[in-house]
């Protein structure tokens, strides 16, 4: 005769083969809390990921509109200054035609003119600088110019008021700068 021992049987929730209590696995209610606050912590972190990545192309977008329109006024600014004769043209003064003559007496021209990029509505400002032998060199001098904003004018005898707009992505940038040039 077989003694029965205690805690042995198979079917005993005490079996030392058997699952003991306390020391099971992990029950479905808290494999799905866990789950939960795993897939918050993911939410969490693309979230911020994408705000991150919003906030970078955001403030490239404006970088790139302000040193746009920042070569625009340096290259005008420096060529109105020197310039003797200014003639704006009929497209919101483009193209703006620059003439002076030098210590030697020597004739220099300059031409700024919108010139429709690849692709959008978005123009280059284009300089053509025209020597006294009358070779040329063409400079694009800014990008992402919007010509419905951007304008030349002249204000009375010797001041020549110049608005550029540059745009990129949702982000625009404006700049007015009046320019006294010399007069012949």
């Amino acid at each position: 005769m077989n003694p029965i021992v205690r805690g042995t049987d198979r079917c005993s929730p005490r079996s030392p083969t058997g699952p003991r209590r306390g020391q099971g696995g992990m029950t479905l209610v808290e494999l799905l809390v866990g789950l939960a606050i795993a897939s918050l912590v993911a939410v969490m972190a693309i979230a911020s990921i994408y705000q991150v990545m919003m906030a970078s192309a955001q403030a490239n977008d404006t970088q790139l509109a302000i040193s746009q329109v920042r070569a625009a006024e340096h290259w005008m600014t420096r060529d109105l200054l020197t310039t003797q004769g200014v003639t704006p043209g009929v497209d919101n003064g483009f193209p703006l035609e620059l003439i002076w003559t030098d210590h030697l007496g020597q004739n220099h021209m300059v031409v700024y003119s919108l010139v429709a990029m690849p692709t959008g509505s978005l123009y280059d400002l284009r300089r053509v600088y025209t020597t006294p032998d009358l070779s040329t060199s063409e400079l694009a001098v800014a990008s992402y110019i919007d010509p419905l904003q951007s304008s030349c004018a002249t204000v009375g005898t010797s001041i020549v008021q110049v608005t550029v707009t540059a745009t990129s992505g949702e982000y625009s940038e404006t700049r007015v700068f009046d320019v006294t040039r010399r007069v012949a």
